[in-house]
């Protein structure tokens, strides 16, 4: 029988100083590994009546988002042979940068009304969004966001990448969160073919509400908050809960 696998996280880029954390679930609670990369790592136990409700599945989404909070990131599974990791299976390396582009100019009043309605159903849902309008007051032109990292901004306000024609682009830094890239992607639902993303290697890529993706799944942030974001933001609906996907090993939000 295949031993089961830890899910593995790390923390940092360079094998020298970044730490490793790998967690997995068993009928006795929850199994954790922690130490630095390239080194014996600890194993600990969480006894199953220590886990969040009596449930290993939920004390190991529990610690999950406190790590991914704390700037782990998902790099794969694996076993730990004598106490080192060993990879069976690694995540692709995104980058910590997603870069956008709105290359199909978008006319300024329907920038503002998406802008607009952006706007207030994040306001609505976290009282933590800026709405900028134009001096005469005719409307929304751009977004400050604030994030886990800095405020990140959109439109044709200051950093917020788009000219006087509704045209530029911009990044996204994986400290900023989920966010910025929600909002992001419902532009691109308004605009069909006019928003594109690449990573650092400039690469196409696509975001999508899957508990895998990089950029907005369970490496990215909460699933829990991530998914209400994107209720807010009309990405889902409410009562399109996360389910598990058995083909694909992951779970979906729709």
């Amino acid at each position: 029988m295949r031993e089961p696998q830890y899910e593995v996280y790390r923390k940092g880029h360079n094998a020298a100083t970044s730490m490793d954390w790998a967690v997995r679930t068993s009928d006795a609670g929850l199994e954790i590994r922690a130490g630095a990369t390239d080194r014996p790592a600890t194993l600990t136990t969480v006894p199953l009546g220590r886990c969040e409700g009596g449930s290993p599945d939920r004390e190991m989404a529990r610690q999950v988002a406190q790590k991914t909070a704390e700037g782990y990131r998902r790099i794969g599974e694996g076993t730990y042979p004598k106490g080192r990791l060993e990879l069976t299976r690694a995540e692709p390396e995104v980058g910590d940068e997603l870069y956008w582009e709105i290359a199909k100019a978008i006319p300024e009043k329907r920038l503002r009304k998406i802008l607009k309605t952006i706007g207030e159903a994040l306001f609505a849902h976290t009282a933590k969004v800026a709405m900028e309008a134009t001096a005469d007051g005719k409307g929304v032109l751009g977004l400050i966001v604030p994030t886990p990292g800095d405020k990140w901004a959109f439109g044709q306000n200051a950093r917020g990448g788009l000219n006087a024609e509704g045209r530029g682009g911009g990044v996204v830094r994986r400290a900023q969160g989920v966010v910025p890239v929600l909002v992001l992607m419902r532009l691109a639902r308004e605009l069909p073919g006019a928003v594109t993303f690449a990573d650092g290697r400039a690469d196409s890529i696509t975001p999508e509400l899957r508990a895998t993706d990089p950029w907005v799944g369970r490496d990215a942030g909460p699933i829990e908050e991530t998914q209400a974001i994107a209720t807010a933001l009309g990405l889902c609906l409410a009562s399109q809960v996360v389910v598990d996907d058995s083909e694909q090993g992951s779970a979906i939000f729709f």
